[in-house]
């Protein structure tokens, strides 16, 4: 079994999946938690990376988020380094911030 980050997302964001709901998504091959460059301050990315038959793919899980940026990206890193005994870590976000959407992108060979 593999390990997995849950989060619960309240809905109503403008990205791909939009349904409030708890979500998985895989720990392994994440290789950063940031703004992702984005120049909308409610953005978070978590960068991953794949290996495909002859190259490596460079993939990230875009965020929408409300509340603080900082707080959101430290509670995702928190959750990702936790070591809960299981194969999964739940993302707790503090009071005042949620995720209200989210979306899975492919970058691209690198």
């Amino acid at each position: 079994m593999k390990e997995f980050l849950t989060f619960n997302s309240v809905g109503g964001g403008s990205l791909d999946v939009s349904t409030a709901g708890d979500y998985v998504i895989p720990i392994e091959n994440i290789i950063a938690v940031d703004s992702g460059g984005f120049t909308n301050s409610t953005h978070v990315a978590i960068w991953n990376s794949t290996t495909g038959a002859t190259a490596s793919e460079c993939c990230f899980y875009r965020f929408q988020i409300s509340g603080s940026k900082t707080a959101v990206i430290e509670a995702f890193y928190k959750a990702i380094e936790a070591k809960p005994g299981g194969r999964g870590s739940k993302v707790l976000l503090p009071a005042g911030t949620s995720i209200t959407s989210w979306s899975y992108i492919n970058e691209g060979i690198y």
